[in-house]
């Protein structure tokens, strides 16, 4: 018998509906955040020097705004069902990103004679 039951059709389809509205909601969360995120840099202005860092330290600070702005509201969503040690790990490994971006390295120059001076924007 080749032709899915009617039961599996209906609960296909319904899956696949709140699968999309978990994906709408997921992008209407990017879209805010990235407002949010645009709105507070254009008021502020960004860090005069913010591209004169070190690029391991701008890729700690992506890494975190990536995991704090996309993965987690991945998961609170339902969208994506890692085990909750991973779950953990991202949001201790973010923290740990921000912060390292934030101060950097303990002991580590900035490569310009000083250390930075710990702004994270």
């Amino acid at each position: 018998m080749s032709d899915e039951l009617p039961v599996v059709t209906a609960i296909s389809a319904d899956l696949r509906s709140r699968w999309a509205a978990r994906r709408t909601r997921l992008v209407i969360v990017i879209a805010m955040q990235a407002a949010t995120l645009a709105t507070a840099i254009a008021m502020m202005g960004p860090k005069p020097d913010l591209f004169a860092r070190a690029p391991w330290r701008l890729a700690a600070e992506l890494f975190g705004w990536g995991a704090a702005c996309i993965a987690l509201p991945a998961v609170a969503l339902g969208l994506w069902h890692p085990t909750a040690t991973v779950s953990t790990s991202i949001a201790i490994v973010a923290a740990a990103a921000f912060t390292i971006a934030a101060t950097g390295l303990p002991g580590h120059w900035d490569g310009r004679g000083g250390v930075v001076d710990g702004c994270a924007i």
